[in-house]
């Protein structure tokens, strides 16, 4: 996508633009949006202002586009810029260790259940349960 214009005054930390409008404090790209489409912020409550071009700090109107949070988490996984495993800034395993724990797991085994696991990796159970069941880590296909 071409001819992004950004927004070169005040950026969070994350890059999106800020500005003041209406008296409050505004995403610089949901302002566009309003804008260039003849509609005031609260029309589009409750509602995500788009990057289709992915650049935080693009003001384009035709870059923008309405939909939902859902939409949003979508466009980030599709593009590749949802963190996962352990880019993750919560998580305590790396993916080496997960694959261990799934190659060892054993159900109420001493040594190589759950609760031996947990204690040893230092986690808790549920996040074992949650790495064996792959409902954790689902991307290393182990």
């Amino acid at each position: 996508m071409e001819n992004c214009i950004e927004w070169h005054r005040y950026r969070t930390p994350k890059g999106y633009g800020q500005r003041r409008w209406q008296g409050k404090m505004q995403f610089a790209h949901r302002v566009a949006y309003v804008e260039a489409r003849g509609l005031g912020i609260e029309d589009i409550a409750g509602k995500v202002v788009r990057h289709r071009c992915d650049n935080p700090p693009c003001i384009n109107p035709d870059h923008l586009e309405l939909g939902t949070v859902a939409d949003n988490n979508r466009d980030m996984a599709d593009r590749g810029r949802s963190t996962r495993g352990s880019a993750s800034g919560n998580s305590k395993l790396t993916s080496e260790q997960v694959a261990e724990i799934r190659s060892r797991y054993v159900a109420r085994c001493r040594i190589n259940g759950g609760p031996a696991l947990a204690r040893e990796f230092g986690v808790g159970q549920q996040t074992i349960s949650r790495i064996v069941n792959k409902k954790r880590w689902t991307h290393l296909g182990v």
